[in-house]
């Protein structure tokens, strides 16, 4: 009778990039704990390309040893951290951080310092809670030439003129970002390949003008901008406005703001009137947002914005719409001017009542009743926010 053959080890023998392709789908715990499971393993986590450190998945391990203690937590995380980097053997080409911003910052500085003398990230996110105390980035961050994605929350960037430009940067994410719109202006026009787009800011300084900076964005094919940034610090001249040289890249738009008010109009008409290949719009008013009485005694004359021509739009989704009068007439206004949509989503304002809602499905009903200048293909749908109990 022939022995059993030893089982073979298939986990040991695996090829060097098949174990490093499995080491970056996991957490940098796990990664590290690889290392008891064979001498091919041992090291095998120094050599990852993607490094993600987040600070909660961080805590959950730690809380049930010891108390909560949030500064004690913050130091043993930036300290497994900086260990974990200064063991690293290989290019670092992913790097996110994922944390609270506290009083240990200058250690962050000093990681954001390690990864430029390397220069090898190409994606970076930086997602800091600093409790009302944005987190400032050091001018080692501008070191990191060959980004090709950043993502920033919660920071503030401060101007640096000798700045020469993100070159290949082409996916830019700022969200609860504190910068001037000067220096916002010179990272947007130094970094000529930019295709997504998303503004969520704290602008300082003077307002600057929409034209310039959507003049930063000659190959932009998404862009996403927030209220709180569009009402602060953008501004729109009066009388029809348009780019001297259209974004014919641009297919998706996102605007959080209130669109029914002047200045949101006029905003989205340069947009609209310098997008000709338009596929996508998507608008959020929040109540919150809205200046009910501003709209109310100085009625918008959607006539002024006749001239819009949305050919190739397909989809167009409007959130918190709350039936005011020129939200109405927006819409039957779109949908006039744009010969090949194919869905119209209407998401209502909690404050809709259902009457109401009654009332706008047989509007829009009436449309095609009447045969007015609508898609032929369009399907209108009417929703109400999940959870809402209207």
């Amino acid at each position: 009778m022939k022995g059993k053959q030893p089982a073979k080890d298939i986990i040991s023998n695996l090829p060097q990039n098949i174990i490093e392709t499995i080491l970056c789908h996991l957490h940098i715990r796990d990664a590290v704990r690889t290392s008891i499971l064979s001498k091919n393993w041992r090291y095998s986590w120094t050599r990852i390309p993607k490094l993600v450190f987040v600070e909660d998945i961080f805590e959950e391990e730690y809380e049930w040893r010891q108390p909560r203690n949030l500064m004690h937590l913050e130091s043993k995380f930036l300290y497994a951290m900086y260990q974990v980097l200064l063991m690293h053997q290989g290019p670092i080409l992913q790097f996110t951080c994922d944390m609270r911003a506290g009083r240990n910052r200058f250690l962050i500085d000093q990681i954001i310092l390690h990864l430029s003398r390397s220069n090898t990230v190409t994606e970076l996110k930086l997602q800091l809670n600093g409790d009302g105390h944005p987190y400032v980035l050091p001018f080692s961050i501008y070191s990191l030439q060959k980004l090709t994605y950043l993502h920033l929350f919660d920071c503030r960037i401060r101007h640096k003129p000798t700045f020469s430009g993100f070159g290949s940067l082409t996916t830019l994410c700022l969200r609860c970002v504190s910068i001037y719109g000067e220096t916002l202006l010179r990272l947007l026009s130094k970094s000529p390949l930019l295709k997504t787009v998303t503004l969520s800011l704290f602008c300082r300084g003077e307002h600057i003008s929409f034209i310039e900076l959507l003049e930063c964005l000659p190959l932009v094919e998404n862009l996403t901008i927030a209220n709180e940034w569009i009402d602060m610090c953008l501004f729109v001249e009066a009388g029809p406005q348009k780019l001297p040289s259209p974004l014919v890249h641009l297919k998706y738009v996102s605007l959080d703001m209130c669109f029914v008010s002047d200045h949101g109009l006029s905003l989205l008409s340069v947009l609209i009137k310098s997008s000709p290949n338009l596929e996508k719009i998507n608008l959020q008013s929040r109540r919150y947002y809205r200046d009910e009485l501003c709209i109310e005694t100085n009625p918008v004359k959607l006539e002024d914005y006749s001239d819009i021509w949305l050919e190739h739009l397909n989809e167009l989704k409007i959130e918190y719409f709350a039936m005011l009068k020129t939200e109405l007439e927006f819409v039957m206004l779109i949908l006039a001017k744009s010969p090949v949509l194919k869905k119209a989503k209407i998401v209502l304002d909690t404050e809709v009542t259902k009457v109401e809602e009654m009332m706008l499905s047989r509007m829009l009903l009436k449309l095609f009743l009447v045969k007015l200048p609508v898609s032929p293909v369009v399907e209108i749908s009417v929703e109400r926010l999940p959870g809402d109990k209207n």
